[in-house]
């Protein structure tokens, strides 16, 4: 019975009777289940008697009026009021008659929860039923005096439900009534009956525990109407014959059948989507052929039960809901993340998460754990790694079924736990290597990888007089264009099923460091590729941006560069006004060029000058940033030097290279998942969306030694 959630306050206030402590729901009484021994298991019995009910958050029982009961054609069957997939039995039809509620149906599932059902009831075992209605607004009233409801005369205080829609009806364990019985058709109910009626009762009382001689009068009676109640059980009750009906009433009724049954398989189908959000389109296409093939709501649901068939049972205990967070700062910590130092584990977690984190696993968190801790919330058994292939199906299972976290927990995603973990480690290995590129281009953003052109607006931008009519003019685009496209580069690598075995929690931050580096190896690549490979287009002695004869990183070879660069002028002819801001040279002329950066004075050989008289002053102090790459004379580079040098603008503010990221992720993106079928660990895969190309050739020159 579904009811609203009350506080006990709030119904002492409206009762103003003594609260009770809460108790249970129990099932209402006279139930029976009968299994035939051919086609599928019939399902009947009382679901509800029409009396008092006690249930949580209620101090007093409820009474539903069956007089106000809205019943579906059909309702489900479930276990335990548990609307999940494996829980769903099959569908009965519910009738009201006599003050009592009547089920009849069918047992479609073929889960291992309906066989343990049903091979209960062949065994002997009790079962009950409980309903599943949603009251009315405004309909529960609290009874103080007597009332007569359901043909029962029941005294206050209790709350009367005098509107209600049945949604429900739940099969629960043995519970209030002795009576309830479960009854065996065909070939196996005979021979459990004949079985069951040749027991004498001595011979039952025996069977149950009593002694026959230690019995008084009033306990010999009840058992004895126990007995017979068992070995002579009551046929269920059917609904009174209805009457002969019109043909006009036989069209409306069928009309009415078919639009159930149209309703029924939606509703069907939409609580699967519920479920398995991720066959949407399977269940979608499942629904409708269904309708228009005229299929029995019971088919559909069967076929549903069948597809979707849920790979769990059931939840571990409460010791393996931990917060994905905690899990998460745990396996950083434990992976050695933090051991650096140019990272804190305050940047990422909060700290009540890092002491949660522990307080649990003061020693580390292996990755067996980690992976057994996600599999027994989504149900796993066994606490062996054994069966690495099985462990890890569960533990990936990001849509699990049957699965209720209490308390508000979000079940953990594995996935997510270690590919935010991985991307910690895969940042780290990305920064590790060479990041020149990122001083001398400008960085743009594209949202897909068409290829895009764009013109150069360098003299374009120049002001024009506005005429006496006010009109402004247009910028017009300059000549020069660059067209620039984002690509994806990738690579993947395992955690094997040698490292789960072994519990070697070093390929979880290893692995994911490979791939950073791997990525930034790749974008340096690409992009001194596309540097160096304009040797003979972008810069040109005929542009003006290359120098007619050698020179070297010193007081001469610099004032040639920066009078070279100054020098250039824009498309209309006038001067460029942008000022070189960076010196980009190979790892050779490194300390050559932090020298004339950082030294106050130069001094020359007086013997060289032929003169006493020298400078001592160094005019190019601190004038440029130095940026220093080894690509640049990295043989595997085409037309590498070790020699050759450049003079460059600030990218922000005129750019000779330029990169694009796709969405403006400039870091790569690194994923997990459970392996493919022919492969036993754990895939984990890194990609980068980017593309490189030259840009404006006035932004640098180039200082060539011939």
């Amino acid at each position: 019975m579904l009811l609203p959630t009350r506080s006990k306050d709030e119904i002492q206030a409206e009762a103003d009777v003594d609260v009770q402590p809460e108790a249970e729901a129990v099932a209402v009484p006279s139930f029976g289940i009968t299994v035939q021994a051919e086609g599928s298991p019939k399902v009947s019995g009382v679901a509800y008697t029409g009396g008092k009910l006690r249930l949580p958050n209620y101090p007093s029982p409820v009474v539903i009026d069956l007089a106000g009961l809205r019943i579906p054609k059909t309702v489900p069957l479930l276990v335990n009021h548990e609307n999940k997939t494996f829980a769903r039995l099959g569908l009965v039809a519910a009738t009201v008659h006599d003050g009592a509620l009547y089920i009849e149906g069918d047992i479609v599932s073929t889960s291992g929860t309906a066989r343990g059902v049903i091979d209960q009831g062949k065994a002997g075992n009790d079962w009950q039923l409980s309903v599943g209605a949603q009251p009315d607004t405004d309909t529960v009233e609290l009874v103080r005096g007597e009332r007569v409801i359901n043909g029962q005369r029941h005294v206050g205080p209790f709350y009367h439900v005098k509107g209600a829609t049945l949604r429900e009806v739940s099969v629960l364990p043995i519970g209030a009534d002795e009576g309830a019985h479960m009854r065996i058709a065909a070939a196996y109910e005979a021979d459990f009956t004949r079985k069951e009626s040749e027991m004498k009762y001595e011979e039952w009382l025996t069977a149950k525990g009593f002694d026959p001689a230690a019995l008084d009068e009033k306990q010999n009676a009840t058992l004895k109407a126990s007995y017979d109640a068992e070995i002579n059980p009551p046929a269920p009750a059917t609904p009174p014959k209805k009457a002969e009906s019109t043909p006009l009433d036989e069209i409306v009724a069928a009309q009415r059948i078919e639009q159930d049954r149209h309703r029924n398989i939606e509703a069907i189908a939409a609580s699967a989507i519920t479920d398995h959000p991720e066959s949407l389109d399977t269940i979608d296409k499942m629904a409708k052929a269904a309708i228009e093939a005229k299929s029995d709501t019971k088919d559909f649901e069967l076929a549903l039960l069948r597809g979707l068939r849920p790979t769990v049972r059931s939840r571990r205990p409460k010791q393996d809901d931990v917060a994905p967070d905690v899990l998460e700062a745990a396996l950083c910590t434990s992976t050695g993340l933090y051991m650096s130092g140019d990272r804190k584990p305050e940047d990422d977690f909060k700290v009540e998460v890092l002491e949660a984190a522990h307080k649990q696993w003061p020693h580390g968190l292996g990755i067996q754990e980690l992976l057994l801790r996600a599999a027994h919330q989504r149900g796993y058994e066994s606490y062996s790694v054994s069966n690495v292939k099985g462990l890890l199906q569960a533990a990936f299972d990001d849509h699990p079924q049957g699965i209720q976290a209490a308390g508000g927990f979000s079940t953990v995603s594995l996935s997510g736990i270690l590919g935010n973990t991985a991307n910690k480690f895969l940042s780290k290995g990305f920064m590790s290597v060479e990041n020149t590129w990122r001083k001398v281009c400008s960085i743009g953003n594209v949202r897909d990888f068409k290829a895009m052109t764009h013109y150069v607006l360098t003299g374009a931008t120049t002001y024009q007089e506005v005429g006496p009519d006010g009109e402004i003019q247009h910028a017009l685009p300059g000549e020069t264009s660059y067209t620039n496209q984002a690509k994806t580069y990738g690579l993947m690598l395992a955690i094997t099923r040698h490292d789960i075995i072994n519990d070697d929690l070093g390929a979880l931050s290893k692995n994911p460091t490979m791939l950073g580096r791997g990525a930034a190896l790749k974008l340096n690549l690409v992009f001194w590729t596309a540097f160096m490979a304009a040797e003979s287009t972008f810069w040109t002695v005929a542009q003006g941006n290359r120098n007619a004869s050698s020179e070297t990183v010193d007081n001469t070879g610099l004032t040639a560069a920066e009078l070279l660069f100054m020098n250039q002028t824009d498309p209309d002819g006038h001067p460029l006004g942008v000022a070189p801001a960076i010196l980009l040279v190979p790892p050779a002329l490194k300390r050559a060029s932090l020298a004339m950066m950082n030294s106050l004075e130069i001094r020359e050989d007086p013997s060289n000058a032929g003169t006493d008289d020298y400078p001592t002053g160094n005019t190019f102090s601190g004038n440029y940033e130095v940026a220093v790459s080894a690509y640049l004379s990295n043989s595997s580079i085409t037309n590498y030097s070790a020699a050759e040098w450049y003079l460059m603008a600030d990218p922000n503010d005129l750019s000779a290279v330029e990169v694009v990221f796709l969405n403006g992720k400039d870091m790569p993106t690194v994923e997990t998942a459970d392996a493919d079928f022919n492969q036993l660990g754990i895939q984990m895969r890194a990609y980068h969306d980017f593309g490189v190309t030259t840009q404006e050739y006035r932004a640098s020159v180039k200082m060539a030694v011939d």
